[in-house]
């Protein structure tokens, strides 16, 4: 047992130095943890084990905390984080699957490759697509909502970097940018999403 924990220590260890954030992507983090600590939020939503907090500032930004207790070790929750397009498909409601050949300009579900488009119970679709990999943690996604009249339409184009910072100690880092195959589309309006963290931490002292 000893043996397999140092073994699992390891693989966390090369994950750390294969997924070191640039020190810029670490000054995001420490603005961003500043932001969550910060005073002025107001609980928006609580469901579940989840907790929904929102705040704008004096600059007119708005900002969304969303605070959770995940039963599990933050190395295994930093791997499920990973796996972007297997949540997003799972997480849906009410989701069919197409053939390889389905139409993805209709609103049915289906996926082929790296790209996915579902429809909730409340006849919302939505697509999920990788534009670019890196490595195995930073990637460009771009996302479409098709939402209901008389809401405009949003779409999203953002890079990711996944960071195991520590031993239970994990960021996800995304923001908005520009990117060559996702031109700006008529039909939607593009989201711009100045930082997107997510930060995970043991309460635990890992052993």
């Amino acid at each position: 047992e000893r043996g397999g924990r140092e073994r699992e220590r390891e693989k966390e260890s090369e994950k750390i130095r294969e997924s070191l954030p640039s020190d810029a992507e670490l000054q995001d983090l420490e603005r961003m943890k500043e932001i969550a600590a910060s005073t002025g939020w107001k609980k928006l939503l609580n469901q579940g084990q989840v907790t929904v907090f929102g705040k704008t500032d004096s600059k007119g930004n708005h900002y969304l905390k969303a605070v959770a207790l995940v039963q599990a070790p933050v190395a295994q929750v930093f791997e499920y984080l990973q796996n972007r397009a297997g949540n997003f498909n799972a997480a849906s409601l009410n989701v069919t699957r197409l053939p390889k050949q389905g139409d993805f300009g209709s609103t049915e579900s289906g996926e082929e490759g790296h790209k996915i488009a579902v429809k909730d119970v409340y006849g919302i679709g939505s697509t999920l697509k990788m534009m670019e990999s890196t490595d195995a943690y930073r990637a460009v996604w771009y996302s479409s909502f098709d939402l209901p009249w008389p809401l405009h339409n949003r779409d999203i184009c953002w890079h990711t970097h996944d960071c195991l910072l520590s031993h239970g100690h994990a960021a996800c880092i995304g923001r908005s940018v520009r990117h060559t195959s996702v031109p700006l589309q008529h039909a939607a309006t593009r989201s711009n999403t100045l930082q997107h963290t997510k930060l995970l931490t043991s309460i635990l002292t890992p052993q």
